[in-house]
């Protein structure tokens, strides 16, 4: 471990190493190892990527499933994977952005955009704390935003929703005591489901007023 230096005689001797400077060993020589670890994580990764999409799935006619989130942690994690988990499109009413899980959705959200994601987004007033979020943020990012989300004002909205790639709904409940926080998350994977909460979406879209990220910044 670096710790102790030997000399090679008879009877052996050993002297210590200054702790300042066997720990910086020690330390530089685990970042050596965890960089080449990842880097043959990532080349694995990719291949296993590759292999994967080469293999049939297996779906029933109709398949439908769902799953709830019901704590913060929980609620995080679902809401992030709606951005994670799109390859083509989003449509989405979202809860207030100025709720605390912004931060975290944040940069999966930008990510989203790079990969190409077409997102739609219905905002309600609240949406002036997400204006003034991006305001902080670095001037490419914001580039990004501009160029690749569609955004439409709406004066007011009794539910919260989103519909990724025409085959998966997140529904997402307003805790009844507390507005600004959510109570529960449901994603639903459902074909049917989702082509017709689409249409209802695009409905309200016609209605909507644009909201010009340009502008407003």
């Amino acid at each position: 471990m670096g710790f102790v230096e030997v000399q090679r005689s008879r009877p052996k001797k050993f002297r210590g190493v200054k702790p300042d400077i066997a720990l910086d060993k020690l330390l530089r020589k685990k970042e050596s190892d965890v960089e080449k670890e990842l880097e043959a994580f990532k080349i694995k990764t990719d291949e296993l990527k590759k292999l994967l999409m080469l293999t049939p799935s297996l779906k029933t006619k109709d398949e439908i499933f769902w799953a709830t989130a019901v704590t913060e942690t929980e609620i995080k994690k679902v809401v992030v994977s709606l951005f994670s988990e799109a390859k083509e499109s989003i449509c989405t009413v979202p809860h207030s952005l100025g709720m605390p899980v912004l931060t975290i959705i944040f940069d999966e959200f930008v990510r989203s955009l790079e990969r190409g994601v077409k997102v739609k987004m219905l905002v309600s007033p609240q949406f002036n704390n997400f204006v003034s979020f991006l305001e902080r943020k670095d001037e490419k990012i914001v580039e990004t935003l501009k160029k690749n989300l569609e955004i439409k004002a709406v004066k007011n909205t009794s539910s919260y929703f989103g519909i990724v790639d025409n085959n998966l709904v997140i529904l997402l409940q307003p805790h009844p005591l507390d507005r600004d926080r959510l109570i529960s998350v449901v994603k639903i994977w459902d074909a049917d489901l989702a082509k017709n909460l689409r249409k209802e979406f695009e409905e309200m879209w016609k209605t909507g007023k644009k909201f010009d990220l340009r502008e407003k910044i």
